[in-house]
C-alpha cells in the first residue's frame, strides 16, 4: 500500500509539474510577441534620436534593378515628408536591415528625384508613428515631398493598393515620373504590401524655411 501512494504521490508532483511547465511555456509564447515588437520600437527611436538628420551624398552606383538593392549602409540621400499623417524620415540608399530602422530606403541602384519611378520602403511597426506606420492613412490628392537638399520635388496621391508581396512590378519604371511608397499592410508577418503611387508635380529650390513650411 505504502508503494503504490508513493508512486501516486510521485505521479501527481510530476503531473503538476508538466501541467505548471505548460502554462509558462503557453504565456510566454502570448507575451513573446508583444515584448518583442516594443524593444524592437524602442531601438528604433533610440536609433533615430542617434542619427545624424542632415547627412548629404551624391554617392552614385551603376544601373541595376535589385529588389532588395543592398546600397550602402549610413548613406543618407534626403528626406521624405508627407504633411497630412505626419510623416518626415531620411532616405537612406538601400534596403538594408539598419537602413530600415533609420528611415525610407532606396530599392534601386542610382535612383533620381523627380525622374522615373521613385520607389521607397519603409517599416511598418505596431507603434504607428514610427517609420511608414502610418501609410495607409494617405488618401488620395495628398502631397509627398522629397528633398536632395538642393531641390524639393512635389508628387500628388494618384493611387492605393493593396499587393502581393512578389509583385515587384510596382518598382519599374513606367515612362512617367512617378513616386512609389509601400510597406508591409500590418506589423506582422504578412505577405501583402500597402502601395502608395504618387504622380510628380513640380520641383523648386530647397531652403530650410520652405522644407519647415511644407503642409
Amino acid at each position: 500500500m505504502r508503494n503504490a501512494k508513493s508512486r501516486s504521490e510521485r505521479l501527481r508532483k510530476v503531473l503538476l509539474i508538466f501541467i505548471s511547465l505548460s502554462i509558462l511555456v503557453g504565456v510566454c509564447s502570448i507575451i513573446y510577441p508583444f515584448i518583442h515588437y516594443a524593444n524592437e520600437a524602442q531601438q528604433i527611436e533610440n536609433t533615430l534620436e542617434k542619427k545624424p538628420k542632415n547627412i548629404h551624398s551624391t554617392k552614385t552606383k551603376t544601373s541595376k534593378i535589385q529588389v532588395p538593392f543592398p546600397g550602402t549602409p549610413d548613406d543618407v540621400l534626403g528626406k521624405v515628408k508627407i504633411p497630412s499623417v505626419s510623416i518626415e524620415l531620411p532616405i537612406l540608399n538601400g534596403a538594408t536591415e539598419e537602413n530600415l530602422k533609420v528611415g525610407a530606403t532606396t530599392l534601386r541602384e542610382n535612383q533620381k528625384m523627380g525622374k522615373d519611378n521613385y520607389s521607397l520602403a519603409g517599416h511598418h511597426m505596431k507603434k504607428e508613428d514610427l517609420l511608414f506606420g502610418r501609410l495607409d492613412e494617405i488618401e488620395i490628392d495628398d502631397s509627398i515631398y522629397l528633398t536632395d537638399y538642393q531641390f524639393i520635388y512635389q508628387y500628388q496621391v494618384s493611387n492605393k493598393e493593396l499587393v502581393d508581396d512578389t509583385q515587384i512590378e510596382i518598382l519599374e519604371d513606367h515612362g512617367f515620373q512617378e513616386i512609389t511608397l509601400f510597406t508591409c499592410d500590418k506589423p506582422t508577418a504578412t505577405e501583402k504590401r500597402t502601395v502608395i503611387h504618387g504622380l510628380y508635380k513640380k520641383a523648386f529650390k530647397y531652403s530650410d524655411k520652405q522644407w519647415e513650411g511644407l503642409n
